[in-house]
């Protein structure tokens, strides 16, 4: 099963190849949520730039979407349910739900429902920087959850749905897995210098200066 409590993920003995300090890749993650790391019939991607370097408590959004196994978008019929998480570099991954403080490490819009092949993560927040934390980066992951009611939704293409469509089930879709996410502190204007105040605007173009293109996952 693709996804599990997440309190009893494990690696069931498995390691990465070399010692203990080797960095895992996005496949190795993939493969520790879901036990395997291809062999997906869908897989979810990037359809707008996510930063790679953000601040603390700033918000930050960036957009998912529905592939197929060659990469070619996906429009469904139904919703799918997302949730995003942030998780550790080490050789063992961990989940990361508080930060140092005590609460939630995320903030915003965590969970959202991939409708007509697309969802939107908008006004999210990473309480907590990265430096704190082993190797000094995070892998930031989107992942189908199963819905309360159903394990599946519908695409269009099939008569075995409604309007045409086919049954698919949320394990046949990778997950979306960003590495190298770097949390810096925030920046505080108000306590700077005024000879060291940047102009309005300049520390958002300097945050946006580092990006990378959606990974499909492939």
């Amino acid at each position: 099963m693709c996804i599990r409590d997440r309190y009893q993920r494990r690696v069931h003995g498995e390691s990465l190849p070399g010692n203990s300090s080797d960095i895992p890749t996005p496949d190795y993650v993939v493969n520790f949520l879901c036990r395997k790391s291809s062999g997906f019939r869908y897989q979810l991607g990037l359809s707008s730039e996510v930063s790679k370097l953000l601040y603390r408590e700033r918000n930050f959004e960036f957009t998912v979407e529905l592939l197929d196994e060659h990469g070619d978008r996906v429009e469904s019929h139904s919703k799918l349910n997302l949730v995003l998480e942030l998780y550790t570099s080490e050789s063992t991954p961990k989940l990361l739900m508080t930060n140092t403080g005590g609460n939630k490490i995320l903030k915003g819009q965590v969970e959202r429902e991939l409708v007509s092949g697309a969802a939107k993560f908008d006004k999210v927040q990473i309480r907590e920087v990265s430096s704190h934390f082993r190797n000094g980066w995070f892998f930031l992951v989107v992942r189908p959850k199963p819905s309360k009611y159903s394990s599946s939704m519908h695409l269009a293409g099939s008569a075995r749905a409604p309007e045409g469509g086919v049954t698919i089930s949320y394990e046949e879709v990778k997950p979306l897995v960003v590495d190298r996410i770097v949390v810096k502190a925030k920046k505080n204007k108000e306590m700077l210098p005024s000879a060291e105040k940047p102009p309005a605007g300049k520390d958002e173009e300097e945050d946006d200066k580092v990006f990378i293109e959606g990974d499909t996952q492939k």
